[in-house]
């Protein structure tokens, strides 16, 4: 057992401190043509406000995953609110897909509220409603993608080569086609539930993951309501990235 007290920036705030920002909020920093400056919450509103449902989804869905939203930006008073956010954003998507499928008739409102995160996104894939195609952020991962492949050959020749150092640049990297067609919707598949079940069932995980998930989940969601009235035309719709 671990008899240690909490750390104060992780116990139960005073109330004079309730609207204190949390002392690791200042660790970060933002390039800019300023130069170098510390984070502010006005960055942070700017980071979360980006993801945004569509009026078409449900407005029980949007509610829930404006909590989700406020959860992140109060992360900046309480810093382990993050991972409490980046729960809520998934949530937001089961709740999101249960609906849309008891809606569609893809499944039975019995059937689907004993279905779980995993099961419900296996039926939308298999039901083509949500679709890599209509990723909004499927080209920049793709360059993301395309950059990682990029820094290891580097990182492999510097090493073949005997050095220690070597500047790397990527900022003329292009993906492949490969890299372009990567299949997101099955990797959602088996990461989401599992990224779910971790924070559900009890654990200390904090990761830097909440904004890319915020991200897939707001894409997500959108994918499977403005399809669904707008017989799949979503191209002009999303997160605004």
């Amino acid at each position: 057992m671990d008899y240690r007290d909490i750390a104060s920036c992780d116990a139960l705030r005073l109330p004079e401190k309730a609207l204190v920002a949390d002392e690791r909020t200042g660790l970060f920093v933002r390039f800019d043509k300023e130069g170098v400056r510390q984070v502010s919450l006005a960055d942070r509103h700017a980071e979360i406000s980006r993801y945004e449902l569509v009026k078409e989804v449900p407005l029980d869905v949007r509610v829930h995953f404006e909590n989700a939203r406020n959860l992140y930006l109060y992360a900046w008073f309480v810093y382990r609110f993050h991972a409490v956010a980046e729960e809520h954003a998934l949530g937001s998507l089961e709740y999101a897909l249960r609906l849309r499928l008891i809606d569609g008739e893809f499944v039975s409102a019995a059937k689907g509220e004993k279905m779980g995160l995993a099961d419900l996104l296996k039926r939308a894939k298999k039901h083509d409603l949500i679709r890599n195609e209509e990723i909004i952020s499927r080209v920049r991962w793709a360059t993301e993608l395309a950059r990682d492949r990029h820094s290891l050959l580097q990182i492999d020749a510097m090493s073949r080569a005997g050095l220690t150092e070597m500047v790397i640049d990527d900022s003329n990297v292009a993906p492949t086609d490969g890299e372009l067609a990567y299949d997101w919707i099955s990797v959602f598949v088996e990461s989401l539930p599992q990224m779910r079940n971790d924070y559900a069932h009890g654990s200390q995980t904090l990761l830097p993951t909440v904004l890319r998930t915020f991200d897939i989940v707001c894409d997500l969601i959108n994918q499977l309501f403005a399809k669904q009235l707008h017989k799949g035309a979503v191209s002009d719709m999303g997160c605004e990235l």
